[in-house]
């Protein structure tokens, strides 16, 4: 299905400003459409990176408007000025993501030295050869080379992702790292096209600013109850009398196979941990009822990555429980352990590890990642971790969004909730992500 001009565009320069690799870059983008002009919103995870965007972004809207409106003659050398300013910005993640490609071939090129497989492994190791830019190129304009083909037809049918075998693995990695690299040549190109060919957009580049959105206080690092354990843990998140012999037998087999407490009190106690606010939030919090989204759009829930990211923040109320916004912030907060606590307890029930890992976006090439209910037909893994978050802590399942803004996210954040009671906000609380240079924790643009 045509991603939406609108959409497909705010994504693209959400994308461009997630310039690193990593959690604090990723970067959401609200247009608004105000009275005098169109004013471009712009959100970092960590603020201090918003300016620099906003300031990016200003400079890269103006060429974009000057190439649409230049003659066929110069269009070429224009589009390749903005494609390489583009990835001069993000240096620092073409860099890494190209380290991450060489890294991957030669594990992918060990299943491709038959005499039927010569031309693909040669295409392959060339690829070890060339620079961070020169994969950009090579992943963008060979995409649909007999290459590529041949490796995408060997994952039409990936079956179960859990239990995919070494070749199939390798062979995904390297496609994803392709598609990760090509698109940092496919999205100037898509913002060209998308500007060219949606008049209201061009006329938006007519008049427009470009401004960081100043962070808010998000609530404090949660503290612990004095004594956390599975079974309390498990009572609240279910009706009264609820935690019968079933779930009693599942918690426990839970917490010895994955070390649930453990993880619990060793997230509490860690001092590096601080909330944050993410970026798509950010946005959507300044335009709450106070501006209006670029013609009148609404949210688009994206394909998302189902992977959790329980350091997140809410916007902490100065007056409490006494605060205006507080009845909505807590019915909001509800709504979500309502979904992400079925999710949980179906988990525990089934005593399933969490999804295996998977890359956060769906850039290019990537598979779709494997949702909850698939799951379902996967068989636990004795190496995988479950990821929970005590009930007096939120994390983020992406469950309250409105208006028109594109994210840079990774994907929806899943794990248990207990509903939140009147007593229980000024507790609420987050678990830090985990993040490292070979991990994918920022994946550019996704609508909302």
């Amino acid at each position: 299905m045509q991603q939406n001009p609108v959409h497909r565009f705010l994504d693209n320069l959400a994308y461009l400003c997630d310039h690193d690799k990593g959690g604090p870059t990723t970067s959401a983008v609200g247009l608004e459409n105000a009275p005098d002009r169109f004013n471009f919103w712009v959100a970092s995870n960590e603020p201090k990176k918003s300016e620099k965007n906003a300031s990016f972004l200003t400079s890269i809207l103006r060429d974009v408007r000057i190439t649409a409106d230049s003659p066929a003659s110069k269009q070429a050398s224009l589009r390749e000025k903005l494609i390489r300013r583009s990835v001069e910005f993000a240096n620092n993640r073409v860099k890494k993501e190209a380290k991450l490609l060489t890294k991957e071939l030669p594990r992918c090129m060990q299943y491709f030295k038959g005499p039927e497989d010569t031309e693909l492994f040669k295409w392959l190791e060339n690829l070890l050869e060339k620079g961070p830019l020169e994969l950009c190129y090579i992943a963008y304009q060979e995409r649909d080379c007999k290459v590529m083909k041949r490796l995408s037809s060997l994952l039409q049918n990936p079956g179960d992702l859990s239990v995919e075998d070494r070749k199939s693995v390798a062979i995904k990695e390297v496609m994803h790292r392709l598609g990760r690299l090509a698109h940092h040549i496919r999205a100037p190109q898509q913002i060209i096209e998308d500007v060219s060919s949606h008049s209201g957009l061009r006329n938006v580049l007519d008049e427009f600013k470009v401004y960081a959105i100043r962070p808010q206080r998000v609530i404090d690092r949660p503290r612990a109850e004095p004594d956390i354990h599975i079974d309390n843990i498990m009572i609240r998140m279910l009706p009264c009398g609820g935690f019968d012999a079933r779930y009693k037998e599942a918690a426990a087999f839970m917490n010895q196979r994955f070390n649930i407490v453990t993880q619990f009190k060793a997230k509490y106690d860690d001092n590096n941990f601080n909330p944050l606010m993410h970026a798509e939030i950010q946005v959507l919090e300044h335009f709450w009822g106070q501006r209006q989204f670029f013609d009148d759009e609404r949210c688009v829930v994206p394909q998302t990555s189902r992977k959790v990211y329980v350091n997140w923040g809410l916007t902490a109320l100065a007056l409490g429980s006494r605060d205006a916004g507080y009845k909505h912030q807590r019915d909001m907060l509800n709504e979500m352990a309502k979904s992400i606590r079925n999710d949980a307890l179906d988990q525990i029930l089934r005593k399933t590890s969490a999804a295996p890992w998977h890359p956060d976006s769906q850039t290019g090439f990537t598979l779709r990642a494997p949702s909850i209910r698939d799951e379902a037909r996967q068989s636990a893994l004795p190496t995988e971790t479950i990821r929970m978050v005590d009930l007096d802590m939120a994390t983020d399942s992406d469950g309250s969004r409105s208006g028109s803004v594109s994210r840079c996210m990774s994907g929806s954040k899943h794990s248990s909730l207990a509903s939140i009671g009147d007593d229980d906000t000024r507790r609420l609380g987050n678990l830090s992500w985990t993040d490292d240079e070979d991990s994918d924790s920022s994946n550019g643009g996704a609508k909302l």
